[in-house]
């Protein structure tokens, strides 16, 4: 009612023991929410890892029966993209692909040499499949990255090694569906 947003830093909360926040509660109320990674209060800057405690802190409160549902990693997803750009009030210039916002992305390789994703035959179904996101989401870090675009300006180069890649947009307006 106020128009305040939430930052959600599911990392911080559990290093600092304080509290599940309840993310599908707080989006009944249509209140903007983001992804946050509060390295004052947890252990890691990376975005990669607040999806992933989202996504815990959101299985323990199923668990708890405090919820009938997690949240799924669609929708995690979209928290960190842009549900994070919604409630920065920025949601006009980034958190998707709509032209005329700027051009934010990745470019992941997970098939790099020292990747920690075991791929296999079946997950690859075009030039991108549901089934590799869902493993970048839970096992990829930077080893997997290697372009990486700010503003429409690449900050990270391309390594000229890579043979084979995919692109996955840091954000985007509709995430592709994960089974």
């Amino acid at each position: 009612e106020r128009g305040a947003s939430i930052a959600h830093c599911p990392n911080s909360n559990l290093s600092l023991s304080s509290g599940f926040l309840n993310v599908l509660e707080v989006l009944k109320h249509e209140v903007k929410i983001g992804l946050g990674t509060d390295v004052a209060g947890g252990y890691s800057y990376s975005m990669l890892d607040a999806i992933r405690r989202a996504v815990m802190v959101s299985n323990i409160l199923l668990i708890n029966k405090v919820n009938e549902k997690s949240l799924t990693l669609k929708e995690v997803f979209r928290l960190a993209t842009l549900g994070g750009s919604q409630a920065l009030g920025l949601d006009g210039e980034i958190g998707n692909f709509e032209v005329g916002k700027e051009f934010d992305a990745i470019l992941i390789n997970p098939k790099a040499s020292d990747s920690p994703i075991d791929l296999f035959y079946g997950d690859f179904f075009g030039d991108i499949s549901e089934a590799v996101i869902q493993k970048f989401l839970y096992l990829g870090d930077d080893r997997n990255i290697e372009e990486v675009y700010v503003g429409g300006k690449q900050v990270v180069p391309f390594s000229s090694s890579v043979k084979e890649t995919i692109h996955l947009p840091a954000s985007s307006p509709h995430p592709p569906p994960f089974p």
